[in-house]
């Protein structure tokens, strides 16, 4: 079976021409092609993202998430998943004050303390206030769990508390 984790990755960037524009870049890497991952994978969203002075503004963020997944380096999807990040990193490096990103990615492995969180972005208000966006599209929590198969009795007790009261 395996090590699994439950995975969640996202990018934002401000603009739709611009989006397009990375995921052309991003489409021509070997593993995105062969994994067909801009196709079957990802999704496009459009949230709106509240900016410090008040105003919304809507940016695209593109989005994946998936539970119960082997996600090892290494893996020719997992390599091209994180290559976008890659991708937004390249456009930021030659565009300079013309290129703001966010990106986020969140992983939860199968042991309690195995939690995985990388997050990078444009050092500008708009790449800080994405990165925000981004975190609260996606975050980390621990869920309780409990045996839904267990006999209850709980009848039985509030019987008993009740004739103990009564008496």
């Amino acid at each position: 079976m395996g090590y699994r984790s439950d995975v969640a990755l996202a990018v934002a960037i401000p603009s739709m021409k611009t989006m397009l524009e990375v995921l052309s870049v991003y489409r021509m890497h070997p593993n995105v092609q062969k994994e067909n991952l801009l196709e079957d994978y990802w999704q496009l969203k459009m949230p709106e993202m509240e900016l410090h002075n008040g105003d919304k503004q809507p940016i695209c963020v593109l989005f994946y998430k998936v539970d119960d997944i082997k996600w090892y380096d290494g893996y020719e999807d997992v390599e091209g998943m994180s290559h976008i990040n890659t991708v937004c990193k390249q456009f930021a490096e030659e565009r300079g004050d013309e290129f703001d990103y966010a990106y986020w990615f969140v992983r939860i492995g199968e042991q309690e303390d195995d939690i995985e969180t990388v997050g990078d972005y444009t050092d500008t208000d708009i790449g800080h206030e994405m990165f925000s966006c981004l975190q609260d599209i996606i975050w980390v929590t621990r869920e309780v769990q409990t045996d839904d198969n267990l006999p209850d009795v709980s009848d039985a007790l509030t019987k008993s508390f009740a004739q103990t009261v009564t008496a």
